[in-house]
């Protein structure tokens, strides 16, 4: 069976990071940087934004992220963070940004709120977006509006929240969530996801919001082992 270029590529690349031993010094480290970056470094000349071609260029990326200790929680394998950078790729987001903005949540790749806004915005497809807080009924309220389009208005309330059971929910262990902590930014999240969703699925490409994720209950993989999040992964470090 013949392989493709870069799936050997993306092979040695992986033989290439579990070959290695100890911590990287300079030269190893350069050498797990893609090469269409590190020549730019090399140059002297400015950082930009990382943007691999390849999948081996995102393999090797991916490895010095994963050795380096900056993947984010529930993205500790080279694997992980080569899906979501590719994700991220195909919303337009630069390789690590990618890592900082999506998360993992029952398997289900997702944009944090502050994410896909910045996602939406770079479209160039969004003409305002406009978000208030109404104290007089505790209601979120998100305004967006699509060039070309009428303007689309979401609102989400306490209420709400409490017919969903999510105000006040704290975690299994009786720590306290962001509904706890933080009730007002997480109202304006679930009017910011309800409108964005609606007005700009094109953009996002069907991907889901993290912070309303979060708030689905886990479900279970075929062997009836819970799957991960970032958030239960979080909750078990500080256990």
């Amino acid at each position: 069976m013949s392989i493709s270029g870069d799936e050997q590529g993306a092979q040695e690349a992986h033989n290439h990071a579990e070959e290695a031993v100890g911590e990287p010094g300079p030269a190893q480290a350069q050498s797990l940087i893609p090469r269409t970056i590190s020549a730019g470094v090399s140059s002297g000349g400015p950082v930009v934004a990382i943007r691999p071609t390849t999948l081996e260029e995102t393999w090797r990326l991916a490895t010095a992220v994963v050795r380096a200790g900056l993947a984010p929680y529930g993205m500790g394998s080279v694997e992980a963070c080569v899906v979501a950078m590719v994700h991220g790729s195909e919303v337009g987001l630069p390789a690590m940004a990618s890592l900082q903005s999506i998360a993992v949540i029952n398997n289900k790749p997702s944009l944090y709120g502050d994410g896909a806004l910045g996602v939406i915005r770079a479209s160039n497809r969004l003409e305002y977006i406009r978000e208030s807080y109404r104290d007089k009924d505790e209601t979120a309220v998100c305004v967006i509006k699509r060039r070309g389009e009428p303007a689309i208005t979401r609102r989400f309330s306490r209420a709400d929240a409490e017919l969903a059971k999510l105000w006040g929910k704290r975690t299994n262990k009786g720590d306290p969530t962001p509904w706890v902590t933080y009730p007002k930014r997480m109202l304006a999240m679930r009017a910011r996801a309800f409108a964005m969703r609606d007005a700009f699925a094109d953009v996002l490409k069907g991907m889901a919001i993290a912070e309303e994720m979060m708030d689905v209950e886990p479900r279970t993989n075929g062997a009836g082992a819970k799957v991960v999040s970032p958030a239960m992964v979080e909750e078990d470090a500080t256990a």
